[in-house]
């Protein structure tokens, strides 16, 4: 049968929070790339989906985003991962660092809202 979302993320937990990832560490002293911190006035962008990757232990959307630079070098959405496996494993993943994984290429487009989160 097709492989769809739903069949990539069976058995897998759907994250809580999806999100993609701009800068890391930005409440960290001195962070020079904190850019977006103080955004002002609209704050939406476009979020181009280029596809989803998939294992066993995660699955993601590859995602392109326009007119907001990324310090990520594999912007995606965390969908869901396995029991024990953190949601920052997607960057392993598409890194090539834990083997081959699948891709579906999607074509789509969602809208992106600029807003700090600070995970706990």
């Amino acid at each position: 049968f097709p492989v769809t979302i739903f069949t990539a993320i069976q058995g897998l937990n759907q994250v809580k929070h999806f999100h993609v990832t701009i800068e890391y560490d930005v409440t960290a002293a001195g962070n020079p790339h904190c850019c977006y911190c103080e955004a002002e006035g609209d704050t939406s962008f476009p979020v181009i989906v280029k596809g989803l990757a998939y294992n066993d232990k995660c699955a993601c959307l590859v995602v392109e985003l326009k007119g907001i630079e990324s310090c990520n070098k594999h912007p995606h959405i965390t969908l869901a991962t396995a029991e024990g496996v953190s949601p920052v494993y997607s960057n392993q993943m598409l890194a090539g660092k834990d083997g081959a994984y699948n891709f579906l290429p999607l074509e789509a487009e969602l809208e992106g809202t600029l807003e700090f989160f600070e995970f706990q």
